[in-house]
């Protein structure tokens, strides 16, 4: 072999053994490249993954953002409506205001005969009012003289069966003393013949026959009302005989007389007997 040929294999071996040290240091420096470049790798992702929430942080602000600048802008046309309408309301109310203020004036200056009338109506209401209370007073006046008549009809009512009551007890007493008269006629012709005293003796005075309305014992012996008077030809001081039926009661004599009764004092009265209504009263017992 050439002394060339052994240059070149020395200079093949040196390059070898070159190439083998490089390569050998460049695999150590490939392994640390290597890390780094993972490293640096997880670096990046991590900044990536972290730009990546920004830029979604930043997008989703932005459409908040997008979307209240869209609500701004919807508010702000309505806003702007509503500010037209209400220049719309306020110039419409503005007109009414002035079209007011118009009838109002006309009202105004129509309130003075308004309050000339109300005036006059208020004077009318006051008269009406104090009409209306003398009409109710005339109403109850009215109804107190109504309730009155009412009470008085029932009354006469009550007075009417009275008398009529006490009409058809002296129809009865009547009858009863007539048969008593027949039956006094009677003994005193008996009394009469048996005694020979005259007839004229008990006849002195007219024959006037009546009834006894009432009589009360206040005073002295009593004081007696008959139903008969100057109509009947009853005079002061005629005296009547009191009876009833076959009971004598006593002899009256008059002291005053009206035109259908009389009055009289009790002058002979009887034991144990007391003159009253209904009791029959005669000038002559024959």
């Amino acid at each position: 072999m050439s002394t060339i040929g052994k240059l070149f294999i020395i200079l093949n071996a040196l390059l070898a053994a070159a190439f083998l040290g490089y390569a050998v240091h460049s695999l150590g420096k490939s392994k640390d490249v290597v890390e780094t470049h993972k490293k640096a790798v997880a670096e990046r992702d991590a900044k990536l993954s972290d730009q990546e929430k920004q830029i979604a942080d930043l997008a989703a602000r932005l459409t908040s953002e997008t979307s209240a600048k869209d609500a701004a802008r919807t508010d702000a046309a309505n806003n702007k409506d509503l500010a037209e309408r209400n220049q719309r309301e306020l110039d419409a109310a503005k007109d009414d205001a002035s079209k007011l203020k118009s009838q109002l004036d006309k009202i105004s200056e129509s309130l003075g005969g308004f309050n000339t009338t109300n005036q006059d109506l208020i004077a009318a209401k006051d008269k009406a009012a104090s009409d209306a209370r003398d009409a109710e007073k005339a109403r109850d006046q009215a109804l107190e003289e109504k309730m009155a008549a009412e009470a008085a009809r029932r009354d006469a009512e009550e007075a009417l069966a009275k008398a009529n009551a006490d009409i058809e007890d002296l129809r009865m007493q009547v009858a009863s003393a007539a048969k008593d008269i027949d039956s006094l006629n009677t003994k005193l012709t008996n009394l009469v013949t048996v005694t020979g005293v005259s007839i004229d003796d008990f006849t002195a005075q007219k024959q006037i026959d009546g009834a006894v309305l009432g009589a009360t014992y206040e005073l002295g012996d009593g004081l007696v009302t008959l139903n008969v008077g100057s109509d009947a030809g009853v005079q002061s001081g005629m005296t009547f005989e009191i009876y009833r039926g076959d009971k004598y009661k006593g002899q009256v004599r008059v002291q005053k007389v009206l035109n259908n009764m009389c009055s009289a004092l009790v002058v002979r009265p009887v034991a144990g007997q007391k003159i009253g209504q209904g009791d029959s009263a005669s000038t002559n017992l024959l």
